[in-house]
């Protein structure tokens, strides 16, 4: 059997064995990247991207989240997977080193509501999908990443397709020509991040995962095993590539490994936010009793969150000097409208930038950091952390429950906001795609860009 041939079966069968626990993971995951993804919708990039798309008036078919355009369901899957990464604040995975739900799902949603594929099925494509992308991230290596390759667009391509191939139930060549197809074509580099380009490299992946499916159904061929051939998917991309580390038994189910942000930057980040709000809460001292912050990082870590003088609000979500200057100044960092490019031109936020160091050291691997926050009259507090998302199953529900509220509610309307979250927490029976997709339209009172 080929390498791909065994993705397939590992992938399926974990998706038709999954139990309440990984469907419950995949409900929050459909959950925090429905939410994003709304929030997201009204973002200068999306609103270009679906005026575009809305000029195509020969293949109108589905109402994209959190706006009132029609759009073809390829145009659906690529404006929707850039919504959900426009605010780069949903979910992530270790393994994969990317985004997964922003790659799989539109996809799988747009798809699921054309054809009205049954909530079970969709729940259990998105398990297959996670369990994919963390396969397929081992197989990588950390060399894919590090050469530059955003793992979002390409190992996220390969997962979805593998999802939709799932869910339309294709056959096992048809889901090798699938893979073969997404594989050729997968693409984004770390050159993007700070960019528009950074959500489309999400977008493409969903688009890419869409029409590879579709395509391989109706009987177009790709490589039939783009996962083990020396000149497929991984070798090229990656020098320490090894299909076979993500075809064996794995510890825990991918979909239960995927993480979820309360903060809306980066999620290397994150530590350095959380340090920095708990000294401040331990110690209780002033802004302007502030002489100096230092801030020591994963080598890795430059060329992803580094950007020593950010001059927009995108920037700012991948400055840890930035967050850590907004954290201490009292700015909520889990508001996406935080990140402007009014503030980034704020002086006292500029000021706190200013007096922060950030050195690399070698030692730290990639999310360690050590926080020190030097005040005036002598004293150093320092913190060091890394990377501790929420994993408890009831607090883990509840912060994303209250995460999605506070992005959907402003856009959709608290009680569509209420009917989305019954509904996805509801009986798998009940959870109707189009009906999802209904429920995201913008209030009247909500504005639109």
């Amino acid at each position: 059997m080929t390498a791909t041939l065994t993705l397939r079966e590992v992938c399926f069968a974990r998706a038709q064995t999954a139990g309440p626990e990984e469907l419950q993971r995949a409900r929050l995951c459909l959950l925090d990247w429905l939410g994003v993804t709304i929030a997201g919708a009204k973002e200068p990039i999306v609103t270009i991207l679906a005026s575009d798309a809305a000029e195509d008036r020969s293949a109108h078919g589905q109402r994209l989240i959190g706006r009132t355009e029609t759009v073809s369901l390829r145009d659906a899957a690529l404006v929707n997977g850039a919504a959900g990464h426009a605010l780069d604040y949903d979910d992530g995975m270790p393994a994969m080193i990317g985004h997964p739900s922003v790659a799989i799902l539109p996809a799988l949603i747009a798809l699921a509501a054309d054809a009205d594929i049954d909530g079970d099925r969709q729940l259990r494509a998105i398990v297959a999908g996670t369990e994919a992308a963390g396969r397929i991230g081992l197989m990588m290596g950390a060399d894919h990443y590090a050469r530059g390759f955003h793992c979002t667009g390409t190992v996220g391509a390969v997962a979805g397709a593998l999802a939709a191939a799932f869910l339309l139930d294709l056959t096992r060549e048809q889901t090798s020509h699938a893979l073969g197809l997404a594989g050729t074509r997968a693409a984004g580099l770390r050159a993007s991040f700070g960019s528009d380009a950074k959500p489309l490299h999400a977008g493409w992946a969903s688009l890419i995962a869409l029409t590879s499916a579709q395509w391989a159904a109706k009987g177009l061929t790709g490589a039939q095993d783009i996962i083990g051939s020396p000149q497929g998917f991984a070798r090229p991309l990656s020098s320490d590539s090894d299909a076979q580390l993500g075809l064996g038994a794995v510890p825990t189910p991918f979909v239960a490994t995927v993480t979820f942000k309360a903060h809306a930057a980066c999620a290397v980040t994150h530590p350095a936010i959380d340090a920095a709000a708990a000294l401040q809460r331990e110690a209780g001292f002033a802004i302007e009793d502030i002489s100096a912050i230092a801030i020591r990082l994963a080598p890795a870590a430059d060329s992803i969150c580094n950007i020593a003088a950010p001059k927009s609000g995108l920037e700012l979500k991948f400055s840890v000097r930035a967050v850590v200057a907004m954290t201490l100044l009292g700015i909520d960092t889990a508001n996406p409208e935080s990140y402007s490019d009014r503030l980034a031109r704020d002086g006292a936020l500029k000021d706190m930038i200013a007096r922060t160091n950030v050195t690399l050291d070698p030692d730290f691997a990639l999310g360690m950091m050590s926080l020190a926050i030097h005040l005036s009259d002598g004293r150093a507090l320092e913190k060091q952390g890394t990377f501790d998302f929420v994993s408890d199953a009831d607090a883990l529900t509840d912060m994303l429950s209250t995460k999605f509220s506070s992005l959907a509610s402003p856009v959709v309307g608290p009680t569509n906001a209420r009917q989305c979250r019954e509904m996805i927490f509801g009986e798998a029976t009940n959870l109707s795609a189009r009906q999802l997709l209904s429920l995201t339209s913008p209030s009247p009172s909500s504005s639109k860009g």
